[in-house]
């Protein structure tokens, strides 16, 4: 009874008008930004011989590209997204570390590495719900499926032929929660707060050590968590468009979870995957065209 009553007052209040309109809109721009990714595993299933094995960092992954974001709206108070990102890396470093002993202690491996090539694609689709509409400013709540992909490299200019790739994804639901401020005729503010739950799943091929299958030499999965946030300006420069910038940051973290190595004389080595971690920040300039029908 008490969830009739809600519902009632909430499509009656008047501060939501539920008016027979379709609303198209479609964004597209240049991306810029930045990221790292960190992970390690241990020596063994139960996180011990060393605690800490093995750790990976890329550090200042630089990329650059485009994207593209579509909304419709049937109703005031509900609409539909899609967007996707795809950036390309044009730079990047790294180092890869092997340790004897607990705590990151006795290094018996310690080389940097390039990472000038690769991708990073974002794709996210979900709905928004309006549950509050006033003179100024609009709440938004909602929910989305993401999948996040990098897609990483391990060169070495002392090393001709190593190539080796590191293949991560992130995977699943994220709620959602904005609001939009109507600044004046002309320019809002949107400011979006996300939080996924993700399931992390990397594939790896170490292509210069010969004791490792190709070309997938380990998998790694876990489940894990995130944040991102996201503030954007919007200017009309028309009726049906504006032009618009946005800034987003992003961190994913990674529970523990199992690293699975496939051998060349046929076995699989299960270890401790001690977890990821990922952070990117972004900027993105586009112009949004969009239609309304009444």
């Amino acid at each position: 009874m008490t969830l009739k009553i809600f519902v009632v007052l909430f499509l009656s209040s008047g501060v939501l008008t539920c008016r027979a309109q379709a609303n198209f809109s479609f964004s597209t721009g240049v991306a810029t930004g930045t990221s790292k990714l960190t992970w390690s595993i241990a020596g063994n299933s139960e996180g011990k011989s060393p605690n800490i094995l093995s750790e990976l960092k890329w550090n200042r992954i630089a990329s650059a590209g485009i994207f593209f974001n579509s909304e419709y709206r049937p109703i005031s108070f509900l609409s539909g997204y899609i967007k996707f990102q795809q950036n390309f890396i044009y730079h990047g470093t790294g180092t890869d570390v092997d340790y004897q002993g607990d705590d990151r202690s006795n290094p018996t491996y310690d080389e940097g590495f390039t990472s000038s090539k690769g991708s990073l694609k974002n794709l996210e689709t979900g709905i928004s719900l309006t549950p509050l509409e006033l003179q100024k400013v609009t709440l938004q709540v909602g929910i989305a499926y993401l999948s996040d992909t990098q897609q990483l490299f391990i060169l070495n200019t002392g090393f001709d032929n190593l190539n080796s790739t590191y293949t991560a994804s992130w995977k699943g639901l994220m709620p959602h929660a904005g609001a939009r401020i109507d600044i004046s005729k002309r320019v809002l503010l949107k400011a979006v707060c996300k939080y996924a739950l993700v399931n992390y799943n990397a594939t790896a091929d170490w292509n210069l050590i010969e004791t490792f299958m190709h070309p997938i030499s380990f998998l790694q999965h876990a489940n894990g968590q995130g944040v991102t946030g996201e503030v954007v300006i919007n200017v009309k420069v028309s009726r049906s468009c504006s032009i618009f910038a946005s800034t987003t940051f992003t961190h994913f973290k990674t529970n523990i979870g199992v690293d699975e190595s496939f051998l060349q004389n046929g076995n699989r080595l299960l270890t401790q995957f001690n977890g990821a971690q990922y952070r990117s920040s972004a900027l993105q300039v586009g112009v949004t065209i969009e239609l309304v029908h009444h």
